[in-house]
């Protein structure tokens, strides 16, 4: 499955955006600015990444990287090995979402998918509108970061999408 770069996967509100900063720049020592730019938060090591991603976009595509919409960076692998972004493909689709794919960042907006946002990605209805259009419980992490919750994310599916690839998959079969 393939998700593209066209932000609808981008469901946070200000509150989670900034619980989001709070954490990292808790975890690193760092001020919190609470403006919804999380570039500053990041660890400098990933700020080092994000700039040798946007050099790199700009050799190839002649683009600003702040300018490109679609641009998702996987900031878990070190670009100078791996260029692990959504500007590889055409249309464009975002990196894969590993389990430890902390930051998948747009320059474009200025930071990174949420917690509950990469677990949305992987089936889990962390948003009422998701869970109220699959017509299945809601399930809130928004507060609750434990360490069982994060090892949700990578390998994992909800339910309901292991139900609907099922039926897909029995839908195609003929009977013998």
């Amino acid at each position: 499955m393939h998700i593209y770069a066209d932000y609808s996967f981008f469901l946070a509100d200000k509150e989670e955006v900034d619980l989001e900063e709070q954490e990292e720049c808790l975890r690193q020592g760092k001020q919190f600015r609470g403006r919804g730019h999380l570039l500053h938060a990041l660890p400098k090591t990933l700020q080092k990444y994000t700039q040798v991603f946007c050099y790199r976009l700009y050799q190839m595509f002649h683009r600003l990287p702040s300018l490109v919409s679609w641009l998702v960076l996987n900031l878990q692998d070190n670009p100078k090995a791996r260029l692990n972004w959504s500007a590889g493909s055409v249309p464009h689709r975002i990196p894969c979402v590993r389990k430890g794919s902390l930051f998948l960042y747009v320059p474009y907006i200025s930071r990174w998918l949420s917690f509950r946002e990469r677990l949305a990605l992987h089936g889990w209805p962390t948003y009422r509108e998701l869970s109220d259009f699959a017509g299945v419980e809601f399930y809130d992490v928004m507060h609750k970061r434990t360490r069982e919750h994060k090892r949700m994310l990578g390998d994992s599916m909800h339910t309901a999408n292991i139900a609907v690839a099922s039926a897909v998959a029995l839908a195609c079969c003929e009977p013998v």
